[in-house]
This record gives C-alpha cells, sequence and structure tokens, in this order.
C-alpha cells in the first residue's frame, strides 16, 4: 500500500494502477489466521470487504477521490450454485454476471446503472475520462459519465457450456455455436447475424 500512497502523493500526471485480489477463490484460506480449516467461502468475502474498505478510506483520506476514479470488479461470478432470486431475475445470463462498482470522479448518478455492459467497456471508458476523446466500437460501452451507455454488443461465452457464445444485442439473447467451419448461429440469428458471425470469427483467428 504505501507504494500506492507514494504515487498518489507524488505523481502529477494521469497514472493507472490495478491490484488483484484472489483470496476469494477456493480453497478460501484466511491468510492473517493462517488455519486452512478455519477458513470458508464467508469469511473470505468479509476479509476481502474489510480490506477494500481500508482501501478506500485511505484514498479518501489522501483526496484521491475528488481527482481519481476507485473500479472495483470481478473477473467473474462466484463459483457457487445460483440462488432462485438471481435465476427469477436474471434467468440464463444470471451465470455470467459479475459485481461492479465506481467510485470517485465518475460523473454516474447515484445508485445502480441500468445499462449493459461487459470488461472490454473499461479501458476505452477510462482513456475517454482521462483525454476527453471517445471513440468506440460496437462492441464497446461508455461506463463514466452522466449517461452511461452500452455496447451495441455483448457477446460471452457459457460459463457452463463452453462451445457456445451467447450474443446480447438489440435487448435479446442470441447463442452461437464455436464448431470451427460450422460455427453457426443456434435458432433465430440477429438481424446482421451473418455479419456478426464473420467478425467474431475474425477476431477469434487474430487473438487465438
Amino acid at each position: 500500500m504505501d507504494i500506492l500512497w507514494q504515487k498518489i502523493e507524488k505523481e502529477s500526471k494521469p497514472f493507472f494502477a490495478t491490484l488483484l485480489n484472489v483470496g476469494t477463490h477456493p480453497p478460501f484460506i484466511d491468510a492473517d489466521r493462517n488455519d486452512p480449516n478455519g477458513s470458508n467461502e464467508i469469511a473470505a468475502f468479509k476479509r476481502a470487504d474489510q480490506e477494500i474498505a481500508r482501501l478506500v478510506k485511505g484514498l479518501e483520506d489522501r483526496g484521491f477521490l475528488e481527482k481519481g476514479i476507485v473500479f472495483v470488479v470481478g473477473d467473474h461470478r462466484a463459483m457457487t450454485p445460483r440462488t432462485t432470486q438471481e435465476i427469477a431475475l436474471f434467468g440464463e445470463s444470471s451465470l455470467s454476471r459479475v459485481p461492479a462498482f465506481a467510485l470517485g470522479m465518475t460523473h454516474l448518478p447515484k445508485g445502480r446503472v441500468k445499462s449493459v455492459h461487459q470488461h472490454t467497456d473499461f479501458m476505452p471508458s477510462v482513456l475517454s475520462k482521462v483525454t476527453g476523446m471517445e471513440c468506440l466500437s460496437d462492441w464497446q460501452g461508455q461506463i463514466f459519465g452522466p449517461l452511461p451507455s452500452s455496447p451495441k454488443v455483448v457477446i460471452y461465452s457459457h460459463p457452463a457450456i463452453r462451445d457456445e457464445l451467447r450474443v446480447y444485442i438489440d435487448g435479446i439473447y442470441h447463442q452461437l455455436k464455436i464448431d470451427g467451419d460450422n460455427t453457426r448461429w443456434l435458432g433465430t440469428p440477429p438481424h446482421n447475424g451473418e455479419k456478426l458471425l464473420k467478425q467474431i470469427v475474425k477476431q477469434r483467428l487474430s487473438t487465438d
């Protein structure tokens, strides 16, 4: 933490820093107690909450929230069974929803953000805040600002069916089967399905 505090107090230019927490992953070992037999998921998340609160308090005391942004996000949903409430609220997409919150100079309206976002929205949104310029593709949304906007296309792999993608477009979920040269839509494709399929295949080929 001392390095972060020094960076905040001395750095005059915008900077980006990340902190990674893995304590909320199995086997949920409480590092402070160093007792695996006494560790559990609830204790692990309580400890994470306490540490995040300590970090935020330190940032607040140093005036960081008056000029910077704190963004806390999970990389995937908790590795536990879905609750009936989750399923009722979000349906199948509850498998892929992750918690996130932002503090500081986000210019977001207070309360829950209703627009739909994905991890790939984050960096373009940060760059927009730093540079004042916005350059987004159909695959990227704007997280920060008084009017956060969803990307035109949200895409993610199904956590339980690894060769299927879920594509959210125009308020509707579509299924895409990844099967080499036979990659195809399952059920009714989106209105621009052929173009979208080619874009997804091209993206996969360029990153594999």
